[in-house]
């Protein structure tokens, strides 16, 4: 009676906001906000501008900012950098213009230099206007191929150009220009911009592509309630920096999921896709009767070892899978001198050609028996360059002594059939000819040699065979045949006393046949 399986637990499903770092940092930003405006309350007038709400948000957008550069320029998915190094560059310059943005913005008067509002506004600018290039970068799906770190170098000059461009007379010409309509006409050119990037980004296929539409709404979002409630009122300012927290916030979500999560996970899947084909191969093996299944890289350098072997190594060779994982020289060691050399030529070739290689010989095992054993593998490359084959060694003593000893057979049967007078072969259950004296193949003005392993069908004339065929039949059926055989040929009719016996008669039948005839032409 078999046994009964207990019921397979499935794990509770989870929200998929748990597990959303945006979701955290929302919660987080949102408990801090509860603790700050009191603090800020507590402090007095003034205070806020240092400790309050609108400068605490900035430095949590920038750390988040600085979160995707960073995620970006470590992405686990290889084939995603290219792409995610518009990120490092874009959001890089963003970082350091936001974060002396608020270093300016949130000074005190004592320490506020002349024109450091117009320097404030100017790297704002410049922050907002590179984090809508980027997010319509990544909408095109553009890609910046090389290295991560030069793209990083890369953006560093770059913000280093709009640091100096801002110790000179533009930020004050860019507030003062239009009588300051000209920042007003560059929000609504952003506005404008976000708008379609967040389509943009909508349409796109892809999750990521999803959160960073999100984000780019929650950038509009800001831009919008600055150009309506205004930057500096009690709710348009801290509403629009929450705006942009949250922007950054689903930024970061998008980034970690695409280059941290989810090539995690892959790899993830791919090791319990491994342990479970590993797990298959190793009962495969265990139950494959005198085989064993192995697996061996040779590495860039040149050094081989084995990274599977099946537990039936020890039944065929004698040794442990922790000896042979050891030291793959172990079971070469056991092979004898004469075999070495053609089986080290047989994995070269294999290795130079790519191609499957097969190859029999003889081990000593270690309590002194000698078996033969057959070796078939075949190699495949890595991504990294080393070679891994795949292969099976089975036991083919048993064989090989049946071999031998039908061999032998054949070679006494043959030196039998040679002192008969008169015509013999030997044909097998397909007739085909295993053996023909002289003496048979000259009646059919052919050699011996000329006879060998061709279909008696192929070396008589139709009709001849079409007659012999039933007294065939007969033989492989394990009774004796009698006859006697006319053939016309060049001189003439020719009249032979033929008998075809069973060679032997065995559970699965009768493999072979010998044919007797004596001529009675001139009889």
């Amino acid at each position: 009676m078999p046994l009964s399986s207990s019921p397979t637990r499935t794990p509770p499903a989870r929200s998929p906001w748990a597990d959303a770092p945006a979701f955290t940092v929302v919660l987080v930003v949102a408990a801090l906000t509860l603790v700050i405006v009191p603090v800020a309350q507590m402090l007095g007038p003034g205070a806020g501008s240092q400790h309050g709400l609108e400068p605490f948000m900035e430095l949590v957008a920038v750390l988040l900012g600085l979160l995707v550069v960073s995620v970006s320029l470590h992405t686990l998915d290889p084939s995603e950098q290219a792409r995610a190094n518009v990120l490092v560059a874009g959001f890089g310059v963003a970082a350091v213009c936001n974060f002396l943005h608020g270093v300016l913005a949130h000074s005190t008067p004592v320490h506020m230099p002349s024109g450091t509002a117009h320097i404030s506004l100017w790297l704002s600018s410049w922050a907002r206007v590179v984090e809508v290039i980027t997010l319509l970068l990544t909408a095109a799906r553009l890609a910046m191929p090389g290295p991560a770190k030069v793209w990083l170098a890369a953006s560093g000059v770059v913000a280093l150009l709009l640091v100096g461009s801002a110790m000179g007379p533009l930020p004050g010409w860019f507030a003062a220009a239009a009588g300051g309509a000209l920042r007003q006409y560059l929000a609504l050119v952003l506005v404008v911009a976000l708008g379609v990037a967040a389509v943009w980004l909508y349409r796109s296929p892809g999750r990521r592509e999803r959160v960073f539409a999100w984000a780019a709404v929650a950038f509009l979002g800001g831009e919008l309630v600055v150009g309506l409630l205004g930057g500096h009122s009690p709710i348009g300012g801290p509403l629009s920096h929450g705006l942009r927290v949250l922007a950054y916030a689903l930024l970061y979500q998008a980034v970690f999921d695409a280059g941290i999560r989810a090539p995690f996970a892959r790899v993830q899947e791919a090791e319990r896709r491994l342990r479970e084909s590993e797990g298959r191969l190793s009962l495969l093996g265990r139950n494959l009767p005198h085989s064993v299944l192995f697996q061996v890289v040779r590495e860039l350098d040149g050094s081989s070892h084995f990274v599977h072997m099946g537990d039936a190594i020890e039944r065929l060779n004698g040794v442990t899978v922790q000896e042979v994982m050891a030291d793959f020289r172990v079971l070469y060691r056991q092979v004898l001198p004469e075999d070495i050399d053609r089986l080290r030529q047989a994995e070269r070739q294999s290795f130079l050609t790519m191609t499957s290689m097969e190859a029999v010989f003889r081990v000593r095992r270690t309590d002194g028996q000698i078996r033969w054993m057959h070796l078939s593998s075949s190699p495949r490359l890595l991504d990294d360059g080393r070679v891994l084959w795949d292969g099976v060694q089975t036991d083919i003593t048993a064989h090989r002594l049946a071999e031998e000893a039908a061999h032998a057979h054949e070679a006494l049967m043959a030196n039998m059939l040679r002192q008969v007078p008169g015509g013999v072969a030997r044909l097998d259950r397909d007739l085909r000819v295993l053996y023909v004296n002289a003496q048979q193949a000259s009646w059919l003005y052919r050699k011996p040699e000329e006879l060998q392993d061709r279909l008696l069908q192929e070396v008589i004339p139709a009709d001849v065979f079409a007659r012999m065929q039933p007294h065939f039949a007969k033989a492989f059926a394990g009774e004796t045949a009698v006859f006697e055989n006319r053939m016309d040929g060049p001189d003439g009719l020719q009249v032979r006393h033929t008998t075809i016996a069973p060679e032997s008669v065995t559970e699965q039948g009768v493999p072979a046949v010998v044919l007797f005839a004596y001529d009675l032409t001139g009889l």
